[in-house]
């Protein structure tokens, strides 16, 4: 019987690829948004700080003036979160829609295969059948022999 060949075996490659580009890309998205949290995180400790220097009445204005540039930096740092945490999400949904159709490939795929190992099994059946119809009409050289030793 012929092999199993899969047509789509190039689309379904090409898919792989596709999903792991798609993984990737969320990978550096997730990363990106985790430098993105560091960042606010450490701005909120130096904002702690400040606001320690301030209460301590130690350097107030030099406080007070590091705080509004910090501020400023704190609201940078969480407009970079937030469309870093934007394309995460577009990342995952480019990613689960690629792996979608790759698994709708790789679906196709075992019902080919599971068709074609149906088709193999009943061709096989097939060939059994007409073996076993063949060998009912033929004459059976055992009866010739048991003719012959009874002749003797």
């Amino acid at each position: 019987m012929k092999r199993f060949v899969f047509r789509l075996r190039r689309v379904q490659a090409l898919r792989q690829q596709e999903v792991a580009a798609a993984k990737s890309a969320l990978g550096n998205a997730v990363s990106a948004l985790a430098r993105c949290e560091e960042r606010v995180a450490t701005i909120d400790a130096m904002l702690a700080e400040c606001d320690a220097s301030a209460a301590d009445g130690t350097a107030r204005a030099l406080a007070e003036g590091l705080r509004r540039g910090l501020d400023v930096a704190r609201a940078r740092a969480w407009r970079s979160r937030t469309a870093a945490a934007q394309q995460v999400e577009a990342a995952r949904a480019a990613y689960a829609q690629r792996r979608a159709a790759a698994l709708a490939i790789a679906s196709l795929e075992r019902g080919k295969r599971a068709a074609w190992q149906r088709a193999v099994a009943a061709a096989e059946q097939a060939e059994l059948e007409e073996l076993v119809r063949l060998a009912r009409h033929r004459p059976r050289p055992a009866a010739r022999n048991r003719d012959e030793e009874d002749a003797r």
